[in-house]
């Protein structure tokens, strides 16, 4: 408001931001894979194999930001009316990031070679070798990854409320910054790997048997949480000037919030069995 008139009002300026991201994922691979390969004169050959792969994944993932009641405000009265009027400005920022995941890379593998065979010391009725592999394989894997961020701006106000009469002079700038920032992540990782090989049959192989049992077992739980509040950050200049000469000062503010938060579990199991029989006379 100004009745005499002259000279220049300045800018207000307010920029608010709140947002928020949320991720969350689950991957299994489970891969099981049973082989028995025999050729030429094979006597009795026997392969028994059961895998079992169970995997139960949970990922939970929560972002949240709000902000209230950012509010910028200039208020001039000029009466004689001669000389600018400053800047007032504001930027508020709340942000929210937040992920979840959860991998198990379950493979299982059992393998029985056996090549050509001569007349052995042991022998079925079909005159070859005896070669028995019994495999059982269970893997079993429980994984939990859970996360949540939370950023808060509440009432954080912005205000300038100069009068003057008379109305000559300057008045000066008002700013003020407001960030919040909530950063959270969770994981679990779990590659089980689980094989047994059996080679026999170089040549004259006597009675081969290999039995395994292999069971893997994990159960992972992870969690993460941050949380970012800013709840009255004000900032004002109000100032009043009669016959009015001479400038006005800066205000300034900033208020910044931050938390980061981070939890992992990784387990990487491997069982391996092997066996390979050489020439017998």
């Amino acid at each position: 408001m100004r009745i005499h008139s002259p000279g220049d009002d300045g800018s207000v300026t307010q920029t608010n931001s709140s947002s928020a991201k949320s991720a969350a994922g689950n991957a299994n691979a489970t891969d099981q894979s049973g082989e028995q390969s025999s050729d030429e004169s094979a006597g009795l050959t026997v392969q028994a194999i059961g895998q079992k792969a169970e995997s139960s994944q949970d990922a939970s993932s929560d972002a949240s930001s709000e902000q209230f009641a950012p509010s910028n405000s200039n208020a001039p009265v000029r009466i004689g009316s001669p000389g600018g009027g400053g800047d007032v400005t504001q930027s508020n920022w709340s942000s929210a990031v937040s992920a979840a995941g959860n991998a198990n890379r379950t493979s299982q593998d059992a393998t029985q070679k056996e090549g050509p065979s001569q007349p052995v010391v042991v022998k079925d009725d079909s005159g070859g070798p005896v070669t028995i592999q019994a495999v059982g394989q269970w893997a079993d894997n429980e994984q939990s990854a859970d996360s949540l961020a939370d950023s808060t701006q509440k009432e954080a106000s912005n205000s300038s409320s100069p009068v003057r009469i008379k109305s000559p002079g300057d008045d000066g700038e008002v700013d003020q910054s407001s960030s919040s920032s909530a950063t959270s992540a969770a994981g679990n990782l779990n590659a089980t790997d689980q094989s047994t090989e059996q080679q026999s049959a170089d040549e004259w192989s006597d009675v081969v048997v290999q039995a395994i049992g292999q069971r893997a077992g994990n159960d992972q739980d992870a969690s993460s949480g941050a949380a970012s509040e800013q709840l009255a950050p004000s900032n004002a200049n109000e100032p009043v000037a009669f016959l009015s000469p001479g400038e006005g000062g800066s205000v300034e503010q900033a208020n910044d919030s931050w938390a980061a938060s981070a939890a992992g579990n990784r387990n990487a199991i491997c069982q391996r069995a092997k066996e390979r029989t050489r020439r017998v006379q």
